[in-house]
């Protein structure tokens, strides 16, 4: 994600509208260490509580608000599918197109 940064930016800056400093600040950074502490807090967990905390439910579906909204599909994609779990996402009509990114880079 951090090799897409540029991208990303501009994206959910001309897509909501908001200057591109506070994307850089609000977006960006926050959403990598987000996915970086959920990566640690797996990384740590052993073997048994992995099997206790991480069990697969299914189908997890997340429904994307427009404001932000790489930030809040992130913050419940990367947990689900640490678990285990297939991710259907449904983005705003609004705001598509760093859903459009992420998709690219998930592929």
């Amino acid at each position: 994600m951090a090799e897409h940064a540029l991208e990303i930016e501009r994206l959910e800056a001309l897509d909501q509208a908001l200057p591109l400093s506070f994307v850089k600040q609000a977006l960006l950074q926050s959403t990598l260490d987000m996915i970086e502490s959920h990566l640690i807090e797996f990384k740590a967990q052993s073997a048994t509580e992995l099997g206790a905390n991480c069990m697969p439910v299914g189908v997890v579906a997340v429904v994307a608000s427009w404001n932000l909204s790489l930030k809040t599909i992130l913050s419940r994609v990367v947990p689900a599918l640490l678990a285990g779990n297939t991710v259907v996402v449904k983005v705003s009509s609004q705001s598509p197109a760093s859903a459009l990114v992420l998709g690219r880079m998930l592929e």
